[in-house]
């Protein structure tokens, strides 16, 4: 993905606007107080999980290191809300659906870390009309493409057993003419709830 950035913003690098660096997301190779703007996205739930979050508070304190006072954090992540019921697909996997969401900070706690990071949290916001995956969520057969279940991490936590099944259950849906009733029946609270949260802070 660093190569592809480099490629991507090989204009900026040419004069010195733009450097990349491969780290541990807790050990970050910049100056104390160096930073207008830190963005987490889709990050924090492949942090390990444990008992009040050792791992995230380790994060959020290495990035109120690097923020200086008055920079912002922008944290893109799910609610509980939206994994259960913000994308079809996720109807076909609720065991994964459930580690998921086990391995996602509820809102109110992640602003409780923030808040004890040094960390002023100021706004949430839900873009409800974005839709990840694009065109290709619309795409009622896309589970049973590997390439369209790589594009959305949940697809990894499946036993092999729940994904045959997700799989066999599209197939079934598909041949019975029923598949685009239950991605539309699945989809319904999409557009009032959305799939992605933003949280913002302000370091103090």
């Amino acid at each position: 993905m660093l190569d592809a950035a480099r490629e991507k913003l090989a204009q900026y690098v040419s004069v010195d606007k733009v450097s990349f660096h491969q780290s541990s997301i807790d050990d970050l190779p910049l100056p104390s107080d160096s930073v207008d703007v830190a963005m987490l996205n889709q990050v924090l739930h492949h942090l390990p999980v444990e008992p009040h979050w050792p791992a995230h508070v380790r994060v959020l304190a290495e990035l109120a290191r690097a923020v200086r006072s008055g920079g912002l954090l922008s944290i893109n992540t799910c609610s509980l809300e939206q994994l259960q019921d913000g994308f079809w697909s996720y109807a076909l996997v609720p065991e994964a659906v459930v580690e998921m969401q086990r391995r996602h900070v509820p809102l109110d706690t992640l602003e409780s870390l923030l808040d004890k990071a040094g960390f002023e949290p100021v706004s949430r916001i839900v873009p409800v009309s974005a839709v990840l995956q694009g065109a290709a969520y619309q795409n009622s057969r896309g589970p049973l493409a590997p390439a369209w279940r790589k594009g959305d991490s949940m697809w990894a936590l499946p036993s092999a057993d729940e994904l045959a099944a997700a799989l066999a259950r599209v197939e079934r849906l598909d041949a019975t003419d029923e598949l685009d009733d239950f991605m539309r029946h699945h989809d319904a609270r999409r557009p009032s709830i959305g799939q992605i949260t933003f949280v913002f802070a302000e370091k103090r």
